[in-house]
């Protein structure tokens, strides 16, 4: 049974302390008792859309990441997506020189929503890279492997360094030009072991030449440490048995669904695993 969804609801959105990657976003209702959901979208996601199709799709993505969670044995419902009384989150994963909506609207523990829905627009600013670094990998052991839908992926990870380079071009050629654009920007990332930091790549362009049976990779990246690296990448690749490596040795998972995202704080911590969904 779910408890009546007020149609009076209002919010109080504030957005403070907004950098190229990150912001602090506080959500006040003005009725402290009754449950809501909100959350952060990219504005172009969502600008085509009516108040009505933005909260079908809510509802939509949340059974998708219930159905998602049980299959790692986990038992959700809706109120482990849902806020009550104020509440806020500190974002550090967003992109740079991008618009976003804060969205928040009132939604009972089966999904049913009621009432406007409470937006807030802000911007992250540009990305500027504050310093410059060199990276030759040389002597770097890198994986190059065909995936799912035919791309590669280049890891640069030398034995006397604590840096590990992921690039993930979309593309069944391991030479050529390659931009942001070509990229997975979800798997392209700077890893630094000694800060214990990992950093998402915002921007990158770089070219993959082949030259007896040595490809080298000469380009630039700019991480999200606001860092613009230089780099160098040798590898021998064998492409014809790359092209025929098995995928990846994992379960698949249910399919993403896209443009909908979460925040991480979104789910409860220890939520209960489902015997029932573990075991089948």
């Amino acid at each position: 049974k779910e408890d009546p969804v007020p149609a009076d609801m209002t919010f109080e959105i504030a957005v403070e302390d907004i950098t190229f990657s990150g912001a602090s976003i506080s959500v006040t209702p003005s009725n402290t008792t009754a449950t809501y959901y909100w959350n952060v979208f990219g504005t172009e996601e969502i600008a085509s859309m009516s108040d009505a199709d933005l909260c079908a799709a809510i509802k939509e993505n949340i059974d998708y990441m219930i159905e998602l969670y049980g299959y790692y044995g986990y038992d959700l419902s809706y109120e482990d997506f849902l806020s009550q009384g104020q509440d806020a989150y500190a974002y550090d994963d967003l992109e740079a020189n991008t618009a976003y909506t804060v969205i928040a609207v009132a939604m009972g523990t089966l999904g049913t929503t009621n009432g406007a829905v409470a937006k807030y627009n802000f911007s992250t600013p540009e990305l500027v890279a504050e310093s410059e670094e060199t990276l030759e990998f040389h002597d770097a052991q890198i994986v190059d492997y065909r995936d799912l839908d035919g791309s590669f992926m280049i890891v640069a990870a030398p034995a006397d360094t604590s840096i590990l380079v992921t690039l993930n071009p979309i593309s069944d050629e391991f030479a050529g030009s390659f931009t942001m654009e070509d990229m997975d920007a979800d798997y392209c990332a700077l890893y630094d072991y000694v800060n214990e930091e990992k950093y998402a790549i915002a921007d990158a362009e770089f070219t993959g030449v082949l030259s007896e049976g040595v490809y080298t990779y000469t380009g630039w990246f700019l991480a999200y440490n606001a860092v613009k690296y230089n780099f160098e990448f040798t590898a021998v690749v064998d492409a014809d048995e790359a092209a025929t490596a098995p995928a990846h040795a994992v379960k698949k998972a249910p399919a993403k669904k896209e443009p909908m995202h979460f925040k991480k704080g979104n789910v409860k911590k220890g939520a209960k695993r489902s015997e029932k969904l573990l075991n089948r």
